[in-house]
């Protein structure tokens, strides 16, 4: 048995805490524009709908007057089709006005942040699906949103996914669906350690002069990095670890040599075989969750 941890250095601090919350908000406030952009697809899909329907009865009423057994049975088909779009529409516009409601409140929420006392140190903002948050000692926390403190696990399930905002080196965490994922330390004055016990995590950072340490770990390796952006996978067969921009210095929890894995690779680490050398792989293949931007000097 391995533990990755991933080692970033960044400014700690409140004005960085702060920019936790910006940041934080402006992605909530992102993801509730597109949902809304979702609702108004679906209404216009809904209108389409309900105009076939309109069409497809005229037609048949006509049929009907002229006693036209073939019209009728393919106006009668097109009603009965068009009928179906409308309530698949409906379907659509339901689940899009669900969706624009809980992103809605998760952008209200995270404005708080903004002003509060005690800036928060990581935040998540959950974005689709079922995505849960317990607190140290296992309890259900009610509000999947917030800030995550140490010892709260997140968990997204099947289809959800969620971002986490962290402070230093613009830090933030992809969470995608089946994941669990733990913060065991975080504080103004200490290093950040999290745990991704599950499931597969995208993170980028950039690298200040001083600072704070990140570290994320798995059951697998020690991942060291240095302003990069790069995704790690944890499963009951290993770990891999793929960097797609940047380098990381990978080596086994209990100790031992670091195995550099460069920009465009991967390397895949079993707990019960020795580990293989970096591979390549097609970063492309992967779309990115963020805007590409150019790390700090």
């Amino acid at each position: 048995m391995f533990a990755v941890v991933l080692a970033l250095v960044a400014v700690a601090g409140e004005a960085q805490a702060a920019d936790v919350a910006q940041r934080a908000v402006a992605y909530a406030q992102k993801v509730r524009d597109d949902a809304a952009a979702m609702v108004a697809v679906a209404r216009d899909r809904v209108a389409a709908a309900e105009a076939d329907v309109q069409l497809a009865s005229r037609v048949d009423a006509d049929a009907r007057l002229a006693g036209d057994r073939e019209a009728m049975a393919v106006a009668g088909e097109a009603v009965t089709m068009a009928a179906a779009g409308v309530r698949d529409a409906r379907q659509l516009l339901q689940r899009a006005t669900a969706l624009l409601a809980a992103r809605s409140k998760t952008a209200d929420d995270m404005h708080f942040w903004l002003d509060a006392k005690t800036p928060p140190r990581a935040l998540l903002v959950p974005v689709e699906g079922d995505v849960r948050r317990y607190a140290k000692d296992g309890t259900a926390i009610t509000e999947g949103s917030g800030m995550l403190r140490p010892g709260e696990r997140v968990e997204t399930g099947k289809g959800a996914t969620a971002r986490l905002f962290v402070a230093g080196g613009d830090a933030e965490v992809a969470l995608a669906e089946s994941t669990e994922f733990v913060v065991t330390q975080d504080a103004p004055d200490t290093d950040f350690e999290g745990l991704l016990n599950n499931g597969f995590m995208r993170m980028r950072a950039w690298v200040r002069a001083k600072g704070r340490k990140f570290e994320v770990r798995t059951p697998s390796a020690v991942t060291s990095v240095r302003g990069t952006d790069f995704a790690v996978a944890t499963a009951a067969g290993g770990d891999r670890v793929q960097v797609f921009d940047g380098v990381v210095a990978v080596t086994p929890g209990a100790g031992g040599e670091a195995v550099l894995v460069h920009a465009g690779e991967e390397l895949f680490m079993s707990p019960a075989a020795p580990w293989p050398a970096p591979q390549a792989f097609d970063a492309g293949a992967l779309p990115a969750p963020w805007e590409k931007k150019p790390s700090p000097r």
